[in-house]
């Protein structure tokens, strides 16, 4: 039996030195974990445009995705007790306007705020899943 797909697009935005990212808590398992902001791509969306919108909606941060630097991962991920196979476009970003504060979010309750993790802790808070791992480290030197 095949899982069932879904195609996501994540931007990897770095700003003084720390990751954009947003902490998100698994409704079946409500372990809480930090991710680089994204989500699905919508059908006729391009993916660097998902990565700009859903970083928006999931942070408040408006951000520009860099075409050029994108790197895609296929995985499996088992979310809110669904395994599913993943295709996920990373790019690496950057926010639109520094000085800006973020606007108001409204997701869905799982969302529990955005958070800007220092580069040196990338690895020990995104090493629970080693390919979403190599696909953001890739992108944080470009």
């Amino acid at each position: 039996m095949s899982l069932p797909q879904r195609a996501r697009a994540s931007a990897v935005c770095v700003h003084a030195g720390r990751l954009l990212c947003v902490r998100l808590r698994d409704p079946s398992t409500r372990v809480l974990q930090l991710f680089v902001p994204g989500g699905a791509i919508e059908p006729g969306e391009d993916p660097r445009a998902a990565a700009e919108r859903e970083t928006f909606e999931e942070t408040g941060y408006r951000v520009l995705a860099d075409p050029h630097l994108r790197r895609v991962a296929r995985y499996e991920y088992v979310w809110d007790g669904t395994a599913r196979a993943i295709t996920t476009h990373f790019f690496r970003a950057q926010l639109s306007d520094p000085a800006a504060a973020p606007e108001p979010v409204t997701d869905v309750a799982y969302n529990e705020g955005t958070a800007w993790l220092p580069l040196v802790q990338v690895e020990s808070a995104l090493g629970f899943h080693a390919q979403i791992l190599a696909a953001v480290t890739s992108l944080l030197d470009p």
